[in-house]
């Protein structure tokens, strides 16, 4: 329960609220935390010599940590597929706003308790990350994650057409080949087969983008200064027209 997130209180009221009596102290929920806190500090200052990183992944996420605010803080996650195949959490760290400074202190603390170089790296695209991955000198190859580059490309589209690219964008991802993978994104993200197909889309963006658009606040006065103009059959070209639309 408190791993879910229910403060030491919460936990102590849930019991007697169950059993009808006290089963369980605050103060007993608090040693609990205590080992978990001892156990954290193991953790994250083990040696890492014995894996075998194959694959290497690098991200973020954000929670509210600290009361009085709702801000939220970045928290640095790494974790690792290893040669045998199975998949580790490697450590964890605050990381401010997920800046180059933040990862640059980050990296260096898990070569330095001997995690191996792995085959590649994966991560998002934040310029801070590649500047320190960069800087600390790891000669491996970079690539950039999957997911974050599909979400990257499915925001730009509405959502009519979200599905089928999706469905493109992972076919080129998964060729059997560097080649074949080209090949598919080319014919992909070419130019559309017909007219049919150019006019669904540009359909499917206007309309989408449409539903947003502002007018313009037209008055009852403006309204009839148009319609005398019109009456009096003045050109659109005319000065008059422009003034009275104001």
């Amino acid at each position: 329960m408190y791993v879910r997130g229910l403060s030491t209180r919460d936990i102590e009221d849930l019991f007697c609220k169950v059993t009808g009596g006290q089963m369980i102290s605050k103060s007993a929920v608090s040693e609990l935390s205590q080992v978990w806190e001892a156990d954290f500090q193991r953790w994250r200052n083990r040696c890492l010599a014995e894996l075998e990183p194959l694959y290497f992944f690098l991200d973020a996420f954000y929670l509210p940590l600290r009361s009085g605010t709702n801000e939220r803080e970045g928290i640095l996650a790494a974790y690792a597929i290893l040669r045998s195949g199975k998949k580790v959490l490697i450590h964890l760290a605050l990381g401010g706003r997920e800046n180059y400074d933040s990862w640059l202190a980050f990296l260096p603390d898990l070569t330095e308790r001997g995690f191996k170089e792995p085959a590649l790296v994966i991560s998002d695209g934040n310029p801070g990350l590649k500047k320190a991955l960069r800087q600390i000198g790891l000669p491996v190859k970079h690539q950039r994650c999957q997911r974050h580059k599909l979400l990257n490309i499915l925001v730009k589209l509405p959502k009519v057409m979200q599905a089928e690219m999706k469905r493109l964008v992972q076919q080129v991802f998964w060729a059997d080949s560097y080649e074949e993978g080209l090949s598919k994104g080319r014919a992909s993200i070419g130019r559309l087969p017909s007219e049919q197909a150019a006019l669904k889309l540009v359909y499917a963006v206007a309309s989408t983008y449409a539903r947003n658009w502002r007018g313009m606040v037209v008055t009852a006065e403006q309204l009839e200064q148009i319609d005398r103009v019109v009456a009096q059959g003045t050109p659109l070209s005319d000065k008059r027209v422009a003034v009275a639309v104001g």
